[in-house]
């Protein structure tokens, strides 16, 4: 038999809130034996806005294409890492939509480029004018103390923030104009008069210019439709008028008994909150585009029928949201989206290694899992300046539970633990002294590290990377190290000295050799007799010491073959990587394993495993040793 570990998806059910991965990395499923990375790669991204007419781009000057519809789109021709790449609009969609190019031009790097953002607005000029403003909102549905269910008796109206608001012809549908809400959900709309016309509140948030952004909620399960609520057909007259909307939550007074329009736009406003966050620490972002796929048909069950997600997720430019009432609804569980959105952070402002899969605060975890998980979980707490992340679930929406990302105590602290991440990240971040706290950072110095040092690591993502280069942001400044030091060392972390590759760690997590050190070194020509592998969890595959990692630096490019072996209940893999993407893997099954690859001059890491032990139906427990070699 030949399976694969990096083809599902990383899609999993999870032990405290739902989650995916940020993109790209490896998952349990189907194998196609010894695969190599592509060297060439696409450009794309997302369109966002577009009402109506055809806006056509162009690469490079040349390669056409054509697009009539919000989301996603890549051009043809494949590019190769190190050239440049322009993004231009050739013909706009026309008259009232007018159209910008985001994140247009740069260098193909390896991976390709997702961030492309085309956002779409309207023209507002008109002669004879009328006005027709107002305010949005939308009904919020907040937590109670008691059960962390939701508490539908203290529902309130809140502004829809950031959202399009569309005049559209009573008759034909067309686009007249559009606008968007201000912070306060107002709004003002210029239209001409004496026009019988609606008004539409799109569940979307489209800025142009120099801070922009494109995010909008869909419905996964009727083909990606749009969410919005729309008036009733009024006359513009000749001066100007008050409408205003409310998205009701469709709760009567024990279930849901209208439709659930609120939910979009709750979900929005999570979104509007965090980038909030980030616009403050970095002006003039063009955020790269976002679907969130919503709809009350999500449950949190695996299959191929619309709607089975499995749980709210993360995965390429999409987060995915379940909606499945008297079960599991996340609509109002602000923590949970703001995770995802941490996620998506991650993926395309930062970079994450994360293998997903299930996870817990206290699970000891594979460190790129733990890194990853613990960040969405803080800036979560960062985002809405509240540490307790709550999740409802159940009859009603009725139970859930919480936890604090603040909570210094965390079951199994370590390097592996996405609590002990949370805890140091929120605690750098917040100006609340506790415990070993004595340090207040914000919000930019952390982003600044994600979007640098973390991004361009050879290492893989993980505490340590993140805590090596904080500490070197701060390297003249002994006070603000001391108290970094402080934080890392409570959570059983040696902080001083640290590096990306936590070569001075101590704590194996109760599993010795089989953890530490966590990177063991190898050279061409050289020989490792002995690296175990463990798994006391059957089934799992994210686990610490599930998988092992070697560093691999080559000083002379050459074609090199690397080889790994065990036992005779053995069937181990290879995953070669550099600067956390995988170019290479061999997959095959038998009690070895051959990788033969050119390697250039650099970096690389090798993370093997041992499929019978880590595989979904695994046919050995225990621990497993590996003997590796590169000739």
């Amino acid at each position: 038999m030949v399976r694969g570990l990096r083809d599902l998806g990383l899609i999993f059910s999870v032990v405290l809130a739902g989650c995916g991965s940020g993109g790209g990395n490896q998952a349990l499923g189907p194998n196609t034996s010894t695969t190599f990375a592509p060297t060439t790669f696409k450009v794309g991204g997302q369109v966002e806005g577009l009402s109506s007419g055809t806006v056509t781009l162009q690469l490079n000057g040349a390669n056409d294409l054509a697009l009539t519809s919000n989301g996603g789109f890549t051009f043809p021709p494949l590019l190769n890492p190190g050239t440049s790449y322009a993004v231009s609009m050739l013909t706009p969609p026309g008259s009232p939509q007018q159209c910008t190019v985001n994140n247009a031009t740069g260098t193909i790097p390896v991976g390709g480029v997702r961030n492309v953002t085309i956002t779409c607005g309207c023209q507002t000029s008109f002669s004879p004018a009328a006005t027709i403003n107002g305010k949005i909102t939308f009904d919020h549905v907040p937590h109670n103390s008691s059960t962390n269910g939701l508490n539908y008796a203290a529902t309130q109206p809140w502004p829809a923030r950031g959202v399009n608001v569309q005049a559209i012809n009573s008759a034909n549908g067309t686009l007249i104009t559009c606008t968007n809400t201000d912070a306060s959900g107002n709004y003002s709309l210029s239209v001409p008069q004496n026009t019988n016309m609606q008004i539409r509140v799109l569940a979307e948030m489209v800025q142009q210019g120099n801070t922009s952004w494109a995010y909008r909620v869909i419905d996964n399960t009727a083909g990606s439709a749009q969410w919005s609520i729309q008036s009733s057909s009024l006359n513009s007259g000749t001066s100007s008028q008050v409408l205003n909307l409310n998205a009701a939550s469709g709760w009567g007074r024990t279930s849901y008994t209208a439709p659930r329009s609120a939910a979009p736009f709750a979900i929005l406003d999570d979104v509007y909150t965090a980038i909030s966050m980030i616009s403050a620490s970095a002006p003039n972002t063009a955020f790269p585009g976002l679907s969130l796929n919503w709809s009350p048909n999500n449950v949190p069950a695996s299959g191929n029928l619309p709607g089975q997600i499995g749980t709210t997720y993360y995965f390429d430019s999409n987060i995915y949201i379940l909606g499945a009432a008297d079960t599991d609804t996340d609509e109002y569980d602000d923590h949970v989206i703001i995770h995802e959105f941490g996620h998506y952070v991650e993926d395309l402002f930062s970079r994450s290694d994360s293998i997903g899969g299930s996870h817990s605060g206290g699970l000891r975890l594979d460190m790129r899992v733990a890194f990853s998980e613990g960040w969405g979980n803080a800036f979560s707490g960062m985002a809405t300046n509240d540490p307790v992340y709550i999740d409802s679930s159940g009859t009603g929406q009725g139970a859930g539970f919480s936890f604090s990302v603040e909570n210094n105590s965390v079951t199994n602290p370590g390097w592996y633990s996405e609590g002990s991440v949370q805890s140091i990240l929120y605690d750098l971040y917040d100006s609340t002294n506790d415990g070993v706290d004595t340090i207040s950072l914000g919000f930019t110095p952390i982003f600044t590290v994600l979007t640098t040092q973390q991004k361009t690591t050879p290492a893989f993502t993980s505490l340590f990377t993140f805590i090596t280069a904080l500490k070197a942001n701060y390297a003249t400044d002994p006070t603000s190290l001391a108290a970094i030091n402080a934080l890392v060392n409570n959570q059983n972390v040696v902080s001083n000295p640290i590096d990306s590759y936590g070569i001075t760690e101590t704590n194996s997590g109760g599993l010795g050799t089989n953890a530490l050190p966590i990177y063991t070194p190898i050279s061409v020509g050289g020989n490792i007799s002995s690296l175990c592998t463990t798994n006391p969890t059957p089934g799992a595959y994210n686990l610490l010491g599930n998988w092992r990692y070697l560093r691999l630096i080559v000083n002379s490019p050459g074609a090199h073959t690397i080889t790994v072996s065990g036992d005779s209940l053995s069937d181990p893999d290879i995953y070669l990587h550099q600067n956390g993407r995988i170019v290479a893997q061999a997959e095959n099954t038998g009690t070895s394993d051959s990788l033969p690859y050119t390697f250039s001059s650099g970096e690389y890491i090798i993370e093997v495993d041992d499929y019978n032990l880590i595989s979904p139906q695994p046919t050995r427990s225990g621990t497993s040793c590996l003997s590796i070699n590169i000739n």
